[in-house]
């Protein structure tokens, strides 16, 4: 069998067909439904407001996550706390 014909019946080869073959088919229906996309200029660095907004935004995302590791941290303490409290209760049965 020639190198062609093997990598024509090769599993590979057809599962890299079809994940073109799909890629093209999504890419066709994306420009068909919504268009090309628009060209996004990226944020220049030097923009002042830019470095406003990102100091805003990970500030804000600092506070919910410490937020959030409190709310963990006080959920531990009550499991703990209510497993404590029940240790006796549970040897008493056996």
């Amino acid at each position: 069998m020639t190198t062609p014909q093997f990598e024509k019946v090769n599993l590979a080869w057809r599962l890299q067909q079809l994940q073109q073959n799909l890629g093209e088919w999504w890419e066709l229906q994306w420009r068909r439904w919504f268009g090309s996309l628009p060209d996004v200029q990226a944020p220049s660095i030097e923009d002042p407001e830019f470095w406003a907004r990102l100091v805003a935004n990970s500030l804000i995302f600092c506070l919910f996550a410490l937020l959030f590791l409190e709310y963990l941290a006080i959920a531990a303490m009550v499991v703990i706390s209510s497993e404590q409290l029940a240790w006796p209760f549970l040897t008493s049965f056996k």
